[in-house]
């Protein structure tokens, strides 16, 4: 599906009328994929639209692209399901162009309620797609939650992917799912890779003081309760990300990795706690 050069697509920001008319044939065309009975049409109908939206990106194609690409989301299988996500990343850079941003969101949304875990990993992946640009998170916030608390790994993994984009894009998402958070990290039942992931997001707690102490305190008490080399490096980390956005905690952090080097037996503990020393200095 070949799709012609880039101009533009109404007369407004038009040069040429050639121009306007290739952008609503490239436009047709991939429509006419999307919309295809045959499976690997729509499979290349679905690639083509990065190249669609770079080329053509005004408002009207990309509110037109991504509600059908929503709409196919919504009814298609997990293999094009993959295949969206992976476009829209390509694509994020023309993602806050959309008028109709809300309707996209709700319409992908909609698979979140899926029986399959699959399809609800995918579904939080490609809403992770749209953390820098959704003006509200408390759309996709009781999906995230839930996914945190799956059973299913895939969706689990899926859940900390898009409540690492949302914490990135808005460290007050962190402070919605702050409790959830905390009680998972801390959980027998958490496996620890998971409890790695769970700790990477309190580097985004840096919305106020308050804040910054209360993740301080929370992960200092994890380390306390799992002892776990890996996990106490990643805290170590974490923490110095958290106090270098609050400098007024800088002092005390500095004094607790002195102590750890000095104190923690461990020669790993030792190497990480004077390597976020240099970080602070």
């Amino acid at each position: 599906m070949d799709i012609p050069a880039a101009v533009s697509l109404y007369p407004s920001f038009s040069k040429n009328e050639a121009g306007a008319e290739q952008a609503q044939k490239a436009l047709l065309a991939i429509q006419r994929g999307l919309r295809s009975p045959d499976f690997a049409e729509r499979c290349e109908a679905v690639m083509c639209i990065p190249r669609l939206v770079s080329q053509f990106a005004f408002p009207v194609v990309l509110n037109v692209a991504f509600l059908r690409l929503a709409d196919l989301f919504r009814t298609s299988n997990n293999f094009i399901r993959h295949q969206l996500v992976q476009v829209t990343r390509e694509s994020h850079a023309h993602l806050e162009r959309i008028p109709n941003l809300a309707e996209v969101v709700r319409r992908i949304a909609a698979v979140a309620h899926s029986n399959d875990p699959v399809a609800r990993a995918l579904t939080l992946r490609m809403l992770g797609c749209f953390a820098n640009v959704m003006p509200s998170f408390t759309e996709v916030l009781h999906s995230i939650q839930q996914g945190l608390e799956a059973i299913e790994k895939v969706e689990v993994d899926a859940a900390l992917d898009a409540a690492d984009r949302f914490c990135a894009a808005s460290p007050l998402f962190l402070v919605a799912v702050h409790e959830r958070v905390v009680a998972l990290a801390e959980a027998l039942t958490t496996s620890m890779d998971v409890r790695l992931m769970l700790v990477r997001l309190f580097r985004h707690a840096h919305v106020d003081r308050d804040g910054v102490q209360l993740s301080i305190a929370a992960l200092q008490r994890l380390a306390a309760l799992y002892p776990d080399s890996r996990l106490t490096v990643a805290v170590l980390a974490t923490l110095t990300s958290l106090v270098l956005t609050c400098l007024a905690e800088v002092p005390d952090h500095a004094r607790r990795l002195c102590d750890t080097a000095a104190k923690d037996p461990r020669h790993s503990i030792k190497v990480a706690a004077l390597q976020q020393l240099a970080r602070l200095a």
